[in-house]
């Protein structure tokens, strides 16, 4: 059974990322304070623990970009997983959303076109890794 709670930044120290999520950083709880100072965002979790985080940061009234974590056993929640973000995404009122994909992350590219977002540019050179990224915008 998942449960859904308010996103705490040790969620994601708790937390097996999957490894082409490196973005997190060496720090994910430093960088977890940071999404939750700048946005919305909430765990699921299975067995009491986190298999997936996410939200979205706020640049402006209008405008936000989705990020999210997912642990390295959270496959078999994945359908849990999305209607909730579907759910979260529903109630955000933002002109615009977006999420950024490391090129190389199929399964990434996979799960934001189910939650409705198109492919809108490409990054060269965008994560730390030297990788490209893929910029999606919500379709409303």
């Amino acid at each position: 059974m998942i449960t859904v709670e308010r996103f705490i930044p040790e969620d994601l120290a708790e937390m097996a990322v999957q490894p082409v999520q490196r973005e997190l950083g060496s720090d994910p709880i430093a960088r977890g304070r940071l999404l939750s100072l700048t946005g919305r965002c909430f765990t699921v979790r299975a067995g009491g623990a986190p298999i997936f985080c996410g939200g979205v940061t706020i640049t402006h009234s209008g405008y936000a970009t989705m990020w999210s974590a997912f642990a390295l056993d959270a496959g078999p929640e994945m359908l849990a997983i999305t209607r909730r973000t579907l759910e979260f995404i529903k109630r955000l009122d933002f002109k615009r959303i977006d999420a950024v994909v490391h090129s190389d992350h199929r399964a990434g590219h996979r799960w934001v076109f189910r939650l409705g977002f198109a492919p809108e540019a490409r990054l060269n050179d965008y994560f730390e890794d030297g990788g490209d990224a893929v910029i999606y915008r919500l379709k409303r």
